[in-house]
């Protein structure tokens, strides 16, 4: 099976009342290899493009490959993933990484995963900032088979984020959040989808600038839809928030982005 996307971002706009315009492509992979086994394979992707804020417009390089194997009501899944992200038209940030996954059906309307993912992080041209990021979380989902079907999800994840050099304790930290959301089937080309999401982080040693050690709490809201106008097309309109609160005042910030997408499947 061979699939892939396009997505275009008509426009958007941020708490600093820039738009932008960006667009996106896609392609992923799935090969039998046996009856349990088959090869996963992904690239993707991104563009960009900021109307006054040009400092930050971005391309993001991605891929994946890996296997999958499954049997019954379990799935493991295993990839090596790499990506590269360009910022104003330099390589800002390189990574390097895999995820292990595990899935398990538990009934014909609940799923459950678990899972573990590791990065490492490089910064072409700020290697101070070079760190080791692992990940363990877990979540799960059901549907309810009533009006609108709606599928409910919930997810928890925490790691570490290890600064490789040293004497720089301050880059480091801990993240740990917790996720959930809905979706809605309110008919047969459109959904409603809408999540919200808390993560904190706690930062490795004092900040040598304001010599305490950083603490963030954010909080991230999304409500979305996705509308099939004709096969293989949709309309997405989504509208985010995200307010992250911080013991250093310089990292405290709301942001708000609107945005309307057209994707295409093939």
């Amino acid at each position: 099976m061979f699939g892939g996307s396009i997505i275009t971002l008509d426009s958007a706009s941020t708490s600093t009342s820039d738009q932008f315009f960006s667009v996106a492509g896609g392609a992923s992979l799935f090969k039998p290899i046996s009856n349990e086994t088959a090869l996963l394979a992904s690239v993707s992707i991104s563009t960009r493009l900021h109307d006054k804020a040009t400092q930050f417009d971005q391309n993001v390089f991605g891929g994946s490959i890996g296997l999958r194997w499954a049997s019954r009501d379990n799935a493991l899944n295993l990839a090596l993933q790499l990506q590269s992200f360009e910022l104003d038209g330099s390589r800002f940030r390189d990574s390097t990484g895999g995820v292990l996954q595990y899935q398990r059906t538990i009934s014909p309307r609940t799923a459950a995963s678990a899972y573990l993912q590791y990065a490492r992080l490089s910064y072409p041209s700020q290697s101070i900032r070079d760190a080791d990021r692992t990940i363990v979380g877990g979540s799960v989902e059901h549907h309810y088979d009533f009006k609108y079907q709606p599928t409910v999800w919930a997810g928890i994840y925490g790691g570490n984020e290890s600064e490789r050099a040293s004497g720089v304790p301050h880059l480091g930290h801990k993240p740990i959040g917790v996720r959930t959301g809905v979706m809605l089937k309110l008919d047969t080309s459109l959904t409603f989808n809408a999540s919200v999401g808390y993560e904190q982080r706690h930062y490795g040693g004092p900040d040598p600038l304001f010599l305490v050690s950083r603490r963030d709490h954010q909080t991230d809201f999304s409500v979305g839809a996705a509308w099939e106008s004709a096969p293989k097309w949709s309309l997405q309109p989504k509208m985010s928030w995200s307010k992250n609160d911080s013991n250093i005042a310089l990292n405290s910030y709301t942001r708000n982005v609107l945005l309307v997408s057209v994707r295409r499947e093939f």
